[in-house]
């Protein structure tokens, strides 16, 4: 029963390292656009940059892991409360990202200007609109890891977890404020590199007992 749980989390760091690669190969030739003239060139000229910049594989990584959330409960009841918690972020975030609307909406229909800056203004990663769907993934990972706390034998990787997807969800937060900084993107780095070492800790814990 544990692979059933290790392989989404397997499969969702797959991705987040892709994630990772992606941004810093595109850091130099593609920044994230901060103007909206900059915006609008992306979307008609690299809209598959367009995709990734709004959080496209993001959303693909968090449909990965609500399989995690998914055997979590049918393996352990008491989980099924943090599957709800978790879906209802799934579900939020799903219906405010905007990046596969745009890239249909292109391809069959005209957009104007404003439209399309107005679809892309919702959906950007730092935008209020996107903030529950994103904290409530984080917070339900940050509860899971206060579950592990709560044991002696996965004390370790839950406080592994608390300090990560704390990074995390501050980030969440901090960005709708100061934008993109230089601090702000740090704390997404730690945040970031912290949750990679969990889900590793994470995997190899199942390898090994059950939780």
């Amino acid at each position: 029963m544990n692979r059933k749980l290790t392989y989404p989390l397997m499969g969702a760091m797959v991705l987040i390292l892709l994630d990772l690669g992606l941004s810093m190969l595109l850091q130099n030739t593609h920044p994230i656009p901060l103007t909206d003239q900059a915006w609008l060139a992306e979307a008609y000229h690299h809209p598959n940059i367009l995709l990734y910049h709004l959080d496209a594989l993001n959303l693909i990584i968090a449909w990965v892991f609500v399989i995690f959330f998914d055997q979590l409960k049918r393996i352990n009841v008491q989980y099924k409360a943090l599957f709800i918690f978790y879906s209802l972020g799934l579900f939020l975030m799903t219906i405010m990202n905007r990046a596969f609307l745009i890239w249909i909406s292109m391809r069959f229909m005209h957009l104007s200007d404003m439209t399309l800056l107005s679809l892309i203004h919702q959906g950007r990663h730092d935008a209020w609109w996107t903030l529950p769907g994103f904290l409530i993934q984080n917070l339900s990972f940050l509860l899971l890891a206060f579950h592990f706390i709560q044991n002696k034998t996965t004390r370790m990787l839950g406080l592994l977890g608390c300090l990560g997807f704390g990074l995390l969800s501050l980030y969440l937060i901090l960005i709708r404020f100061i934008s993109i900084a230089l601090m702000v993107m740090g704390i997404a780095a730690v945040g970031g590199l912290v949750t990679l070492a969990f889900y590793g800790v994470l995997i190899n814990t199942l390898r090994n007992r059950s939780i």
